[in-house]
């Protein structure tokens, strides 16, 4: 729901009133300071913590949809945790999980680097993923790998993710 009150905002002649609009905002504000809360206790205790991309990748959005809304000081919190995600991403070691994961944390970091103005993101995100597209099978299919065995759905994330990349970054050697 958050993404689609960020979309909502984002429409050019949408017609809210006040209290419809401080009610989108609050539902925005009130998950992503959720997971800003989680982060800000991992980034405490052991540090970036976070396993999954897909917060990173919705305050991406957030922010290119709905920034305008939002306050500053709450953008700003949630932009200093995805930048923390992102520099311990760049730091772990390959194939730390599924290639779906990896594809998608790709995704997250690319988009954080292109929203925060951080081309070191997009860097390492562009060569990690030109990596992954070796694992591939000759058909074009990923294994989730020796720990899940074959699924589809999986790939589907895969191709999900490569989509992605190739549309944040327009590399054409993605779009195999």
């Amino acid at each position: 729901a958050t993404l689609v009150h960020a979309y909502l905002l984002s429409l050019p002649n949408i017609n809210l009133s006040k209290n419809e609009l401080n009610k989108i905002v609050e539902t925005i504000e009130s998950t992503c300071d959720q997971w800003a809360d989680m982060m800000e206790k991992d980034l405490s205790i052991e540090g970036p913590n976070c396993t999954t991309e897909w917060e990173i990748t919705a305050i991406c959005q957030i922010h290119q949809l709905a920034k305008k809304f939002i306050s500053p000081i709450k953008m700003n919190r949630w932009q200093k945790w995805a930048i923390a995600y992102c520099e311990t991403q760049a730091t772990r070691p390959f194939y730390y999980t599924g290639y779906n994961h990896e594809l998608l944390r790709c995704v997250a970091m690319h988009y954080c680097g292109q929203t925060f103005n951080r081309p070191d993101f997009k860097e390492y995100a562009l060569h990690f993923c030109k990596q992954l597209l070796d694992y591939a099978t000759p058909f074009g299919f990923w294994e989730e790998g020796p720990h899940h065995g074959t699924s589809m759905r999986y790939n589907y994330f895969s191709i999900q993710g490569l989509s992605w990349m190739h549309r944040f970054s327009g590399d054409k050697s993605i779009k195999k």
